[in-house]
Order: structure tokens, then C-alpha cells, then sequence
């Protein structure tokens, strides 16, 4: 999972669930994660699904060392296409 305070969403490997836990789909809708004690429900926001991750526990990582897993001209070349999206005129970067 990639998880980041400065992004719209947290992007998680749905295949990867899908080895783990049972999941049932409501198309257009929601998408349900069965896990032993609870159910977690992703539903569908902006044309993405997404979870309430409220109380969850989670391993966080700070933006320095996110950086660290790539090289220094990744991380240069995706400032750059994010300045480059946010200067074209979309009036958010989830219409881009």
C-alpha cells in the first residue's frame, strides 16, 4: 500500500488482498473486504474506491523517505509532471 498525507488517496494492491481475503463486489458501488472479525468496506468516491482507514493501524513513511527508493532524477522527473499537471488548467489534479 502507498500511503502519503499529501495525496488525494492511498493505493493499495487489490490482487494482493485478493490472495488474502474473500471479497465481494458490488459493481459501480462498493467492494467488500472479508476479514476474520471485520468487514472493510472501499466505496466508490471520484472514480475511485476508497476505505475509511479510521482506527486502522498502519505503517507510515515520511516524503524523504519515500524518496530514498528512487533515484534522484525519478524523483525530479515527478515534481516535475506534478507541476506540469497542475499548471494545465484542470481544476483538480482528479479531473487531470
Amino acid at each position: 500500500m502507498y500511503a502519503s498525507d499529501s495525496t488525494r488517496a492511498k493505493v493499495l494492491s487489490f490482487a494482493a488482498v485478493e490472495d488474502l481475503y474473500e471479497i465481494s463486489y458490488v459493481r459501480g458501488e462498493a467492494f467488500v473486504v472479508c476479514m476474520e472479525g471485520r468487514d472493510l468496506v472501499f466505496w466508490r468516491r471520484d472514480h475511485l474506491y476508497i476505505a475509511e482507514w479510521t482506527g486502522e493501524g498502519g505503517i507510515y513513511a515520511t516524503v524523504q523517505e519515500n524518496e530514498l527508493l528512487y533515484t534522484k532524477e525519478q524523483v525530479c522527473r515527478a515534481k516535475e509532471a506534478y507541476k506540469f499537471i497542475r499548471n494545465c488548467g484542470y481544476p483538480s489534479l482528479v479531473e487531470a
